[in-house]
C-alpha cells in the first residue's frame, strides 16, 4: 500500500477514536508502531503502545524509551529527540524532522510533531489517549 494511503488511515485513526468505537482490526497498516529518529542513524525510540509495562513503550517512564532521563526517550526535555528546541524532537514545534512512524511493513506512516504545518504530523499530546482507546 502506498504512502498516502497509509497515512490517511492512520489520519482517520487518530480522528475517529474520539468518535467511533474501537476498531478490532484496521487495514493498510500493521502494527506494531515504532517511533524512529530522522537522523542520520535512524535511532530506534520505542514502540507506540499504550501499556505502560511493556519495555519498549515510549510511555512506560521508567524503560529505556519512556523514562525522562533516558538518552533515547521523546520524553526526556534536555535530550535530543525530547527537548523543545532539538531537531529531531516532536515537540519542538519549528523541526522538519520529527521522529516517524513506522509500521511493522517499515513503512513509514506519519510523523510525530506538534509542527501543525508539518504534512502527515500526529501531535504527541494525542497520540497516548488514541493508542489506549483502540486497545493498543
Amino acid at each position: 500500500m502506498g504512502k498516502i494511503i497509509k497515512l490517511v488511515i492512520l489520519t482517520m485513526i487518530l480522528i475517529s477514536v474520539f468518535t467511533l468505537p474501537v476498531l478490532a482490526e484496521t487495514p493498510g497498516i500493521r502494527g506494531p508502531m515504532v517511533l524512529i529518529a530522522d537522523d542520520s542513524k535512524h535511532t530506534y525510540l520505542g514502540q507506540l503502545t499504550a501499556n505502560e509495562y511493556a519495555t519498549d513503550s515510549v510511555f512506560n517512564k521508567y524503560g529505556l524509551y519512556g523514562s525522562k532521563y533516558a538518552e533515547n526517550s521523546t520524553n526526556n526535555e534536555y535530550g535530543v529527540y525530547g527537548g523543545k528546541y532539538s531537531a529531531y524532537s516532536p515537540y519542538n514545534k519549528y523541526t522538519s524532522t520529527p521522529p516517524l512512524i513506522v509500521d511493522a511493513d517499515g513503512d513509514t506512516v506519519g510523523t510525530l510533531s506538534v509542527n501543525r504545518y508539518l504534512p502527515g504530523a500526529v501531535s504527541p499530546y494525542l497520540v497516548y489517549d488514541a493508542l489506549t482507546r483502540l486497545g493498543l
